[in-house]
C-alpha cells in the first residue's frame, strides 16, 4: 500500500513537475511570471478598490479591481519584495516573496494597519492618487470636492481651467475664470499650496486657471463651505492647486505629443500679427512689438507745431494801420524740420497692424519631470522636484456674429395700454402695445479667428524633513502664456451694409469684359468707351424701339471688413517658503505650519488693434473690388491699446494646532499686501498734414492682404532732398484721461477655531476670523503723470477774492468774511476701508464608519475689484463692452448654510447629496449705462440682495460588467441643480468728477423690469444644471480608457436692454475620449475632444425661442502623445 501510495505520489509530482516545467518554459519565452492577490477590509470583507501593489525597485505594479484583485505580469525574478498601499493605511515592505510557487495573497486591511501573514504594514499615500483625493475628501472638516493627478490624466486636460470644471458644481467663463456655484470669480477665490497668488488681470484681481499646466500638480481641492483659515473673500469656493515638495523616491518623466484640429490643420493658412526679431518659446525677449521706452513720457502727437520750436525761423506779421503784431509768418523750412523729426520718431514705433499668412504647424507639447530623496525619514531626509512644461497651439474658427431688432408684428391687432384725454383738442389719446418680433438687424459678420498661443510653467521645489516631525520646504512656481490672435470680419458692419447690386452690360460697365459673353443688341460705339450712348446707333433685335442691355451681372456693393489684432503675454512667479513643525509640550501635541510668500504677475500686451475696410468696386470690371480704408463720418483708419502692467505679493500666515484632551484648537494670524501698477495708452492712426483722400489709392489692398496699406512706403516722410512733406499714415495719441493706477491692497485677519469630538459621532467645529481690509486706488495719466483733481477753497483770504472789509483797513483780519474762491487743487484718490467679523460653525455626524452627515453655517464677505472703484473709462478690448467705475461700493455680506449626506460603500466608492443657500446683501453686480452698436457703457452698482439655492449630488462605483481578468470599469458622476436671483436698484450712479466738484448722476436702470414692479434676473455665469459623467476602464493589458461628458445649461453671460433680452450661452455637450497604454517604461497616449461635435453659440431666449447672436464650431481635436518614466 506504502508502494501504490509512493508511485502514484510520485506519478503526481512527476505530472506537477512536467507542468511546471511546460508552465515555466512558456513563462520563460515571455520573460514573465504573474503575482496575484485579494486585498479585503478585515473587518467586513469585502474587497478594497484602488489599492497599490508596487514591486520594489522596478516601475512594475497594479491596483485592485473590482473584486480587490491585482495582477502583476512580466516579473522576470524568482523572488521580489513588494509593498501595498491604501488610503490612509500603512504600507511596508514585504521582503523575498516567492513569485515561483503562483500562490493566491490574501491581504486584509485594518484600520491603519495591513496584516499581511502577520507583518504590519505602516502607511504611505501615493501622492495625485484617487485614492488620497477620496481619503481628503472624507476627512476634510469643512466640504469639499477634488479631483486628483490621476483623474486629471485620465481625462487628458491640459489646464487647470479645463480639469476644475469636472469639480461639482463648478463652471469656467472665458475658458479661464471660475465659477462656483453660480458664483462667479469675484466670489471665489484660488491658491496655490494655500497660499494666494498675484493676478495679471487689469481689471480684476482674479487669477486666469489657464495659466497653469495640469503637468506641474498633484490635485486640486475645492471647499465649498467656510473656514475661518480661509480667505474671508469666499462666496461660492475656494480652489486650492496643489504641487508636490519632493517624491519619496526618485522619479523622472518625459512626455512628448502632438495632434490636430479639423478646423485648421499642418499647411493651411494662419493669419499672424507682426513677429519680435527675437521671439523665442512665446516670449517677446525684446520687447520688440511694445513702444520704445524714450516714448514713456513723450506723448505721441505730432500734428501741430509747438510756438516754442525754432521761433528764429517765425516772423511776426504787423499792422500797416495800428503798427500791432497780427500774427506770425512761418517759414515753410521750419515746417518741414519739424514734421521730418516727428515722423522720424513715428517710424520708430512698432506698426502693429502689419501681419503675414504663414502655413500652421504641428501643435506640441512637452514635459518633464526629475525628483528625488535622500537619506531616511527616521532621521533626516531631504529632496528636490523639478517639473516643466511647454505647449504651443494652432486653432482657427469660422464664426457668425448678428444682433436682432425688435419690430412690431404686423399681423397683430395691438392692444390698448393706455388712454388718456387731452384738454386742449377736448380728444382721447390711446398708446398701443403691439406683439414684437426679432429679426436681424444692423449687424451681420462672418468672421474668421486664428490664433496662435503658447503655455509654459516650471515648478521647481527642495524640502527637509527631521525625524518625521520638522519639515523646511521652499517652492517656486512659474508659468506663463503668450497668444497671438487675427480676426477678421466680412458684412454687415453697423456703419456698412451688406449688399449686392444689379448691373448691365453696356450701361453700367463695358461689354468688352474678359470671360463675359455679351448677349444684348449690338450698337456702334462711336466713342469706343465699351457704353451705350444714347446718340448712338444699335440694332433693335426685337423691335421694342428700346436698346437691350442683355443679361444682367449680380454683384457686391457694399461690404465692411473688421479687422482686429491683439497680443499679450501674462505670467505668475511665486516662491513660498514654509516650516512645518510638530512637537510636544508637556501634555499637549502642537503643529506649526509657517509659510511666506512673495511674487509677482506681469501682463504685457503690446497691441490690441482695430480697423475698418470698405468694399470698393472696380469700375473696369464689376465682379472684382478691393477693400480700402473706411475714412467716412470722421473716423481713424485704425486705433490701437497698448496696456502693461504687474502686481507684487508679499506675506505669511502662521497657523498653530494645539491638540487637547477638551478638542483642537486652532489659531493663526495671516497677513497678505498687494501692490499693482497697471497702464494702458490709446493710439490711433491719423493722416499727415496732407489729406490722404487727395491720393486714396494708396489706402486700398487685395481681399487677402491687408498689409497693402499699413506697409511702410504708405507712413508720412519727408524728404531731405528737396525738402518736402509726403503725405501718409501717422500715430498719433489720445491726450487725455486716466487710463493708468497704482492700487495697493493690505488684508490683516486674526482667526480662532475651536474643534471638539462627541464620541466617535459628532464633530463640532465654532470659529470665527477677523479682517482688517485696506485698498487704495490711484488713477493717473499714463504718460504725463498727473492725477485727477477738483479746485478747492485754501481756506486763507487771497488779494484776489472779494472781501467784506468792515473796518476798511483793505487787509482782512479775523473775523472778516471773504469769498473763498476755489484755487487749489486737490488730487482724487479712491479708497475703501472695512473691518469684518466673519463666524464659522461646522458640525459633522458620522452614522457609521461609512456615512457622514455635514452642515456648516458661515458669514464671509465679497469685495469690488480694483477697477470697479475708478469713475473712469475702461475698455479690456477693442469692441469689448465699457465700463465705468463707481467708487461708492459697498461690500456685500453672504450668509451661507449647508447640509450633506455622504456614503462611502468600499474603496474608491462613493454617494453623496447635498443642498446648499446663501443670501447675499449689497451683492456687486454689472448694470447698463447706455448701448451703442456691438458694445454697452455698464458701471458697478449694489444690489438690494441676491439669493441662490441648489442641490449637488455625485456618485462614484465600480461597474461589474467585464470579467476582472481583463480589467474593471469605473463610473464618477456629479450634478449640480440650483437657482439664483439677484434684485438690482431701479437707477445705476455714475460719479462724475468735474474741475469743480464731483456729483452723482443717476441713470434709470432700463434692464431686468417686471410686472411686479421687481427688476430681477439671474447671476452672471449661473447655470441651473451642470453635470458631469466619466467612465474609465483600465485593463489589465495596461490599457486605460477614459470617457468624459460634460454640459450646463443656459447660463447669463452678458447684460442687454434691448427687448431681445440679455445674451445667454447655450448648452454646449462635451464629450472627450482619452486612452493610454503602457508598454514596458513607456506609455502611449491619445486624446479625442468634442466627439459630438457641438458648436458654441451665444444667443437672445426671447419667448421660448434662441436667437444666436454668436456660433462657431470648436471642431473636434485629436492629440497624442508618449511618455518615458521610471
Amino acid at each position: 500500500m506504502i508502494k501504490n501510495y509512493c508511485e502514484v505520489n510520485l506519478l503526481k509530482l512527476l505530472k506537477i513537475k512536467l507542468c511546471i516545467t511546460l508552465t515555466f518554459s512558456g513563462l520563460a519565452a515571455d520573460q514573465s511570471t504573474v503575482l496575484k492577490g485579494k486585498i479585503i477590509d478585515s473587518k467586513t470583507k469585502e474587497p478594497l478598490i484602488g489599492a497599490n501593489v508596487i514591486v520594489v525597485g522596478t516601475g512594475q505594479g497594479s491596483a485592485s479591481n473590482m473584486n480587490g484583485e491585482f495582477f502583476i505580469k512580466g516579473i522576470s525574478e524568482e523572488f521580489v519584495d513588494i509593498k501595498v498601499a491604501y488610503i490612509g493605511y500603512v504600507s511596508r515592505t514585504f521582503e523575498n516573496i516567492d513569485v515561483s510557487n503562483q500562490e493566491f495573497i490574501n491581504v486584509e486591511l485594518v484600520a491603519d494597519v495591513i496584516s499581511v501573514s502577520e507583518v504590519e504594514v505602516q502607511a504611505e499615500r501615493r501622492s495625485g492618487s484617487q485614492a488620497e483625493s477620496i481619503a481628503s475628501k472624507k476627512e476634510a472638516l469643512e466640504m469639499q470636492d477634488n479631483i486628483s493627478a490621476d483623474q486629471i490624466s485620465k481625462s487628458g486636460d491640459g489646464h487647470v481651467a479645463d480639469a476644475v470644471r469636472r469639480v461639482t458644481g463648478v463652471t469656467i467663463v472665458n475658458d479661464k475664470f471660475l465659477v462656483v456655484r453660480g458664483l462667479g470669480d469675484r466670489y471665489s477665490s484660488a491658491q496655490l499650496n494655500s497660499v494666494g497668488m498675484p493676478s495679471p488681470e487689469a481689471d480684476r484681481r482674479s487669477v486666469p486657471l489657464d495659466l497653469f499646466s495640469t503637468a506641474l500638480i498633484s490635485g486640486i481641492d475645492v471647499a465649498k463651505s467656510y473656514r475661518p483659515d480661509l480667505p474671508g473673500a469666499f462666496g461660492g469656493g475656494n480652489v486650492n492647486i496643489r504641487t508636490k515638495l519632493y517624491p519619496s523616491r526618485t522619479i523622472y518623466k518625459l512626455k512628448l505629443g502632438t495632434g490636430a484640429s479639423s478646423n485648421i490643420k499642418p499647411g493651411d493658412d494662419m493669419y499672424r500679427n507682426m513677429q519680435g526679431s527675437d521671439d523665442l518659446l512665446g516670449f517677446d525677449i525684446g520687447k520688440s512689438r511694445d513702444i520704445p521706452n524714450h516714448f514713456d513720457s513723450e506723448l505721441i502727437s505730432y500734428g501741430s507745431i509747438p510756438d516754442t520750436f525754432r521761433t528764429d525761423l517765425v516772423e511776426p506779421i504787423i499792422s500797416n494801420f495800428t503798427g500791432d503784431t497780427i500774427g506770425w509768418n512761418s517759414d515753410p523750412f521750419r515746417e518741414y524740420l519739424w514734421f521730418s523729426q516727428s515722423y522720424a520718431k513715428n517710424s520708430q514705433l512698432p506698426n502693429t497692424f502689419r501681419n503675414t499668412i504663414q502655413s500652421a504647424g504641428l501643435p506640441r507639447n512637452m514635459s518633464f519631470t526629475y525628483g528625488t530623496k535622500y537619506g531616511s525619514a527616521k532621521d533626516l531626509e531631504m529632496g528636490f522636484l523639478i517639473d516643466g512644461s511647454f505647449s504651443e497651439k494652432f486653432k482657427r474658427n469660422e464664426e457668425r456674429m448678428d444682433r436682432y431688432r425688435a419690430y412690431n408684428n404686423p399681423d397683430d391687432p395691438g392692444i390698448i395700454d393706455e388712454v388718456s384725454y387731452d384738454s386742449t383738442s377736448g380728444t382721447w389719446d390711446t398708446t398701443m402695445i403691439y406683439e414684437k418680433l426679432l429679426r436681424p438687424g444692423f449687424i451681420g459678420l462672418d468672421r474668421d479667428i486664428y490664433d496662435y498661443s503658447t503655455n509654459m510653467g516650471m515648478n521647481l521645489s527642495v524640502g527637509l524633513t527631521f525625524r518625521e516631525s520638522l519639515r523646511i520646504g521652499l517652492r517656486n512656481v512659474y508659468t506663463h502664456t503668450s497668444k497671438d490672435n487675427f480676426t477678421k470680419a466680412s458684412g454687415m458692419s453697423g456703419e456698412l451694409t451688406h449688399d449686392f447690386k444689379v448691373l448691365y452690360p453696356g450701361i453700367d460697365f463695358s461689354r468688352e469684359l474678359a470671360g463675359y459673353t455679351f448677349s444684348g443688341e449690338e450698337w456702334v460705339d462711336t466713342d469706343g468707351d465699351g457704353l451705350y450712348d444714347s446718340n448712338e446707333e444699335y440694332t433693335d433685335s426685337n423691335g421694342n424701339g428700346f436698346w437691350d442691355p442683355g443679361d444682367s451681372l449680380r454683384v457686391l456693393d457694399e461690404n465692411g471688413l473688421l479687422i482686429s489684432q491683439r497680443y499679450n503675454e501674462k505670467a505668475i512667479n511665486l516662491t513660498t517658503f514654509s516650516i512645518e513643525n510638530k512637537f510636544r509640550y508637556r501634555q499637549f501635541e502642537n503643529e506649526v505650519d509657517f509659510k511666506y510668500t512673495f511674487g509677482q504677475s506681469k501682463m504685457y500686451e503690446p497691441f490690441a488693434t482695430k480697423s475698418e475696410w470698405e468694399y470698393v468696386r472696380d469700375t473696369l470690371d464689376p465682379r472684382v473690388g478691393d477693400y480700402t480704408l473706411y475714412l467716412r463720418n470722421g473716423s481713424h483708419p485704425g486705433v490701437s491699446y497698448n496696456s502693461n502692467g504687474e502686481e507684487d505679493i508679499d506675506g505669511f500666515s502662521y497657523d498653530h494646532l494645539l491638540k487637547t484632551s477638551f478638542g483642537n484648537l486652532k489659531f493663526g494670524i495671516k497677513s497678505d499686501s498687494k501692490t499693482r501698477d497697471f497702464k494702458r495708452r490709446y493710439l490711433y492712426m491719423d493722416y499727415s498734414r496732407f489729406s490722404l483722400a487727395t491720393d486714396d489709392s494708396i489706402t486700398t489692398s487685395d481681399f487677402d492682404d491687408y498689409n497693402g496699406v499699413l506697409g511702410q512706403e504708405y507712413w508720412a516722410t519727408t524728404n531731405s532732398a528737396d525738402s518736402t512733406i509726403n503725405e501718409g499714415l501717422v500715430f498719433s495719441e489720445k491726450t487725455s484721461g486716466f487710463d493708468g493706477y497704482v492700487a495697493t491692497e493690505d488684508i490683516n485677519a486674526l482667526y480662532l477655531m475651536v474643534n471638539r469630538n462627541f464620541g466617535n459621532k459628532l464633530q463640532l467645529s465654532v470659529g470665527a476670523r477677523w479682517e482688517d481690509y485696506k485698498m487704495e486706488m490711484n488713477p493717473y495719466n499714463p504718460v504725463l503723470g498727473y492725477k485727477p483733481f477738483i479746485l478747492v477753497p485754501n481756506g486763507i483770504w487771497d488779494e484776489d477774492e472779494t472781501l467784506y472789509d468792515s473796518n476798511g483797513n483793505g487787509v482782512w483780519d479775523q473775523g472778516e468774511e471773504f469769498n473763498d474762491a476755489a484755487t487749489d487743487t486737490s488730487e482724487i484718490n479712491f479708497n475703501s476701508k472695512s473691518k469684518s467679523f466673519l463666524p464659522a460653525v461646522t458640525a459633522n455626524y458620522s452614522i457609521s464608519d461609512k456615512a457622514k452627515i455635514r452642515t456648516s453655517f458661515s458669514k464671509t464677505v465679497a469685495r469690488a475689484q480694483f477697477r470697479e472703484y475708478a469713475p473712469y473709462v475702461f475698455q479690456e478690448f477693442l469692441g469689448a463692452d465699457e465700463t465705468v467705475g463707481y467708487p461708492n461700493l459697498k461690500n456685500s455680506t453672504i450668509q451661507s448654510s449647508d447640509i450633506r449626506y455622504e456614503y462611502y460603500p468600499k474603496g474608491l466608492e462613493l454617494i453623496s447629496v447635498g443642498l446648499f443657500q446663501k443670501h447675499f446683501k449689497n451683492p456687486i453686480e454689472e448694470s447698463l449705462i447706455a448701448s451703442s452698436g456691438l458694445s454697452y457703457t455698464k458701471s458697478w452698482q449694489n444690489g438690494e440682495y441676491a439669493n441662490i439655492y441648489g442641490l449637488e449630488a455625485e456618485y462614484r462605483k465600480g461597474i461589474n460588467a467585464i470579467p476582472s481578468k481583463y480589467g474593471f470599469l469605473f463610473l464618477n458622476t456629479n450634478l449640480s441643480i440650483s437657482r439664483s436671483e439677484v434684485v438690482l436698484p431701479d437707477s445705476v450712479y455714475v460719479y462724475v468728477v468735474r474741475t469743480e466738484n464731483t456729483e452723482e448722476v443717476a441713470f434709470p436702470n432700463s434692464v431686468d423690469a417686471s410686472d411686479s414692479g421687481i427688476r430681477a434676473r439671474p447671476l452672471q455665469g449661473q447655470s441651473n444644471i451642470v453635470f458631469n459623467a466619466s467612465l474609465n476602464f483600465k485593463g489589465q493589458g495596461g490599457y486605460d480608457i477614459n470617457l468624459a461628458f460634460n454640459t450646463y445649461s443656459k447660463r447669463l453671460i452678458r447684460i442687454s436692454n434691448e427687448v431681445s433680452g440679455h445674451f445667454w450661452e447655450r448648452p454646449f455637450n462635451s464629450l472627450n475620449l482619452t486612452a493610454n497604454k503602457k508598454v514596458g517604461r513607456l506609455k502611449f497616449s491619445m486624446k479625442v475632444q468634442n466627439l459630438l461635435g457641438d458648436k458654441v453659440r451665444i444667443a437672445h431666449y426671447y419667448k421660448e425661442e434662441y436667437y444666436n447672436t454668436q456660433e462657431y464650431d470648436p471642431g473636434r481635436s485629436f492629440s497624442v502623445g508618449v511618455q518615458y518614466n521610471n
